[in-house]
């Protein structure tokens, strides 16, 4: 791979934590994606529900939807959630389980009826009916582990590349730390390590969190052949990252290796206080990030029956408009010993950084068509929706102009437009229980690197009774794409930035209990 320096310093600058080019454009894309968890009963048919009515989920999805409702509804939506992440790096593989129980949807819906003339009760506006819910849209949890030795290149290096084109404190500590020291023709720095040398990488990765979103909607019922709804939402996301990227057992250079890059240094020489040769290092960089935003969209959709066993559905999302605060504190620490037996460093070196930041944010719209065809003992139902990425904006509160157009460029330059996919079923086996099954494809919005994102789900309904229901559905989703834990001027260095294919299994088990009134 070769890298433009200009992307290369935004990615540098990315992992080493600080408010860089391409730090919180990747949060807003992060922030923007959403799977529209809801019920079980639509979860088990890949949420393929634009063009269907009659469930709270719709208030989020397609809000026409609730004018399908004949009467009242409460209902509340359980889900265990697993996360399984296969790692490989540098040969070696490792996998992680992380779980969470949480209740991802709580809502009701008011059936209003419209007053009839003359008695007709299927002509005309048949009903406005009403409905309040909160769901959860995305969850972020995620725990992943991986390691391996790498004798090619260090993170020491990434660390170069950012000093050769930038000053300030930053590059003042990596300095003062003995990572690198500057060249003797004064162009640049090097690494103060044995980049070349064997050495134990360490990554792990901690997420938690979720996007969620309580809804205000109304829905619409006229003729039963057209159906409109609008809805408000409020939309919170609560986000906590702990990233760790840890290099042990490596070597610093040998007195003739530095010499070699520099033949003045005081590194170099023995009667010199600052004399630095030979030692054994352990580096630990640590990022800790927590977010906290708010904000709000709002929803228009419309349902049309051309037939009686045909929908088509249509529905448009605003982009959200968030406010995000965004707390991030780096460590950096490095250990040297005089030999490997050593348990007590004979030098220690701590670097902490606090970068809390607040700015503003507009994730993209969002454009569906659906369409469902019903049969005798069940139906069937497909969607899509358009995203373009590249549309999400970043706004500083401080009028930061520069920072602020770095951030728009970097979205544009890095994200593109995706199309999401969805298709479920639902069959009547009795009076009483009803199967289901569907299908979920969530687009790439991301240029320069491949993805893939598809899940997979099945599901039981049950009419307890005239008035009381219960679904249960089964969610499994496959999720891989590959990583850097760090990334270098390949071309410069002469070796390859290192590389982490990941393998995301995600399992979730819903249940909704619901009454009709």
């Amino acid at each position: 791979m070769n890298y433009n320096k200009a992307w290369l310093m935004a990615v540098v600058l990315l992992f080493l934590g600080i408010q860089a080019k391409g730090q919180y454009a990747n949060d807003i894309i992060n922030f923007s994606q959403e799977r529209k968890w809801g019920t079980a009963r639509f979860q088990a048919m890949g949420n393929a529900q634009t063009a269907l009515g009659g469930d709270i989920s719709a208030a989020s999805a397609n809000p026409a939807g609730l004018g399908f409702f004949s009467s009242s509804d409460l209902s509340l939506t359980f889900n265990y959630l697993n996360n399984a992440n296969k790692a490989s790096f540098l040969g070696n593989s490792q996998t992680t389980n992380k779980g969470r129980f949480a209740i991802d949807q709580a809502g009701i819906v008011l059936h209003m009826p419209t007053y009839k003339q003359h008695g007709r009760t299927d002509q005309g506006w048949l009903n406005f009916n009403v409905g309040l819910n909160y769901s959860r849209s995305y969850d972020f949890t995620n725990e992943q582990v991986y390691q391996g030795m790498n004798g090619e290149n260090s993170i020491v290096n990434s660390y170069v590349d950012f000093m050769d084109y930038n000053s300030g404190d930053l590059v003042d500590d990596l300095y003062g730390a003995y990572l690198a020291d500057e060249r003797g023709d004064g162009q640049g720095y090097y690494p103060v390590v044995r980049d070349k040398g064997d050495k134990l990488q360490n990554h792990t990765l901690t997420e938690k969190g979720f996007r969620s979103s309580t809804d205000l909607a109304f829905g619409a019922n006229y003729s039963n052949k057209f159906y409109i709804g609008g809805s408000l939402s409020m939309v919170s996301i609560q986000y906590e990252k702990n990233s760790s990227f840890a290099e042990l057992d490596g070597r610093t250079k040998s007195r003739q290796e530095i010499l070699n890059n520099n033949s003045g240094s005081e590194l170099a020489d023995p009667n010199s206080d600052n004399y630095f040769v030979d030692k054994y290092y352990d580096l630990y960089d640590e990022l800790q990030q927590k977010v906290d935003a708010s904000g709000y969209n709002f929803s228009l959709g419309m349902i049309y029956k051309p037939a009686s066993d045909w929908n088509i559905g249509v529905n448009f999302t605003s982009p959200t408009w968030l406010t995000v605060m965004d707390d991030s504190y780096e460590i950096r620490d490095v250990y040297y010993y005089d030999n490997a037996q050593d348990n007590d460093a004979s030098l220690y070196s701590e670097n902490n950084y606090e970068y809390p930041f607040e700015y503003d944010a507009r994730t993209p719209l969002r454009v569906g068509i659906g369409v469902a065809k019903f049969f005798s003992g069940g139906l069937i139902s497909a969607d899509i929706d358009y995203i373009d990425y590249s549309s999400a904006k970043f706004r500083t509160l401080h009028n930061d102009f520069s920072f602020e157009d770095d951030n728009n460029q970097e979205i544009k330059s890095t994200y593109k437009n995706a199309i999401n996919a969805r298709i479920g079923g639902e069959i009547l086996l009795t009076p009483v229980f009803s199967a289901r099954a569907g299908f979920n494809y969530m687009g790439n919005p991301y240029k320069y690197s491949d993805q893939t994102n598809i899940q997979g789900s099945l599901g039981l309904g049950a009419r307890i009774s005239n008035n009381l229901y219960a679904d249960l559905s089964l969610l499994h989703g496959a999720y891989s794409y590959k990583e850097n834990p760090y990334v270098i001027d390949e071309g410069y260095w002469g070796s390859s930035s290192p590389i982490a294919d990941i393998s995301r299994q995600q399992t979730s088990a819903v249940l909704t209990l619901g009454v009709k009134f």
